[in-house]
């Protein structure tokens, strides 16, 4: 999802622009597109899944997003943290 590109399904030659044929598009780039339909002047309407979506779902998942959200820890704090659990062991 997150390299999609328009140009994973369109040909472009000179001024035209076309669909690449189904054959040349592999799988995992097929499954990329939401929807491709016919156009009201004839042309065609491709239309990718949500990139920042799905980024922001796998963030979620790999457990990134909460960390990234969390405020930052100082090494002063770190320091102290392991010196205390130093003297409990002790």
């Amino acid at each position: 999802m997150v390299d999609a590109s328009i140009g994973d399904f369109l040909e472009c030659k000179g001024n035209s622009v076309t669909l690449k044929d189904s054959a040349k598009i592999p799988p995992e780039k097929r499954a990329m597109l939401a929807e491709v339909s016919k156009g009201e002047r004839g042309g065609f309407r491709i239309k990718l899944h949500d990139k920042l979506g799905a980024i922001e779902k796998l963030m979620r998942h790999l457990g990134m997003y909460e960390k990234a959200r969390q405020a930052p820890v100082k090494p002063a704090d770190v320091t102290r943290a392991t010196l205390l659990a130093v003297r409990r062991d002790a």
